[in-house]
């Protein structure tokens, strides 16, 4: 199965890196607002098959879109500004001006970046357990990667089985998107944005937008690994988002780092109300 914008699986438009879902949900023709939806690394915009039409469902208009290095996106291309090359080839296919941009994990930092080099790119921002930096070892992150797509790409059924039994609250195909979007990653790539220089300030970022920021975030399992068993930001990090945010807008979940995944309704039900109150059409 195909991860780009085409497959069967993810949505009735698209194009080569992007997703489209029209409203459906407002009887009356009008949309309610824009929402524009970044997916993790090593996925693709098929990740939010579930989410995409149901916010169209409740009157928005959505695009999701291929980072580069993934699926149908742009190539990074750039050692000298990873984070740079990637809000540079993700930006044309998000197009207009947008309602709420929401971002998971690596999408979470893209939107950040973006919406900090253009202010009118959106009224507000959602991210999705946001990766901490600090601690993290990259090169050992880029080495998990590679063998990660090199494990799927040598015997596809044994890593989709494994897969499965390691997120028991997705849908099969929830497994059939990731497998296929990690076949599909230029892992190379990515893991040479990993060494090269891949670096980001969660907090700098958030305190650089003009926008409402909300964050969404699973768990932090003491003695985990981050992002294998739990959240993306833990530790210092983490605490130091909760006070720059406040209570008000930051939302944990139980769950693991792709919480669109384990609980679509839930997510799709926290964007809807924050687009909702952004745009002063909440139901």
């Amino acid at each position: 199965m195909s991860t780009s914008a085409g497959s069967a699986l993810t949505g009735p438009t698209s194009r080569p890196g992007v997703l489209a879902w029209t409203s459906t949900g407002t009887g009356t023709g009008a949309s309610r607002g824009t929402i524009g939806l970044l997916h993790g690394v090593m996925s693709s915009a098929g990740s939010w098959w579930k989410v995409g039409p149901a916010l169209a469902e409740r009157g928005w208009e959505v695009t999701a879109v291929d980072l580069p290095g993934h699926g149908d996106g742009a190539s990074i291309a750039s050692p000298v500004d990873p984070v740079g090359a990637l809000v540079k080839g993700t930006l044309p296919n998000l197009g207009r001006h947008l309602d709420l941009l929401v971002g998971h994990s690596l999408g979470a930092v893209v939107a950040l970046a973006a919406a900090n080099r253009d202010p009118r790119l959106a009224s507000a921002l959602l991210l999705e357990d946001p990766p901490g930096i600090r601690g993290m070892d990259r090169s050992l992150f880029a080495d998990g990667v590679v063998a990660l797509r090199e494990a799927a790409l040598a015997d596809r059924d044994a890593y989709w089985r494994q897969s499965r039994l390691s997120h028991p609250l997705w849908q099969d195909a929830d497994v059939d998107q990731s497998v296929a979007a990690l076949i599909a990653c230029d892992a190379g790539e990515v893991a040479r944005a990993l060494r090269g220089g891949l670096d980001w300030d969660l907090c700098e970022l958030i305190a650089g937008v003009d926008v409402p920021v909300m964050v969404v975030l699973a768990p932090e399992v003491e003695g985990a690994i981050p992002v294998i068993q739990g959240s993306a930001l833990v530790g210092e990090e983490r605490r130091a988002v909760r006070a720059l945010l406040g209570s008000e807008r930051l939302v944990e979940m139980e769950g693991g780092h792709s919480l669109h995944r384990d609980h679509p309704e839930e997510m799709t039900e926290i964007i809807d109300r924050f687009a909702g109150e952004v745009t002063g059409s909440a139901r």
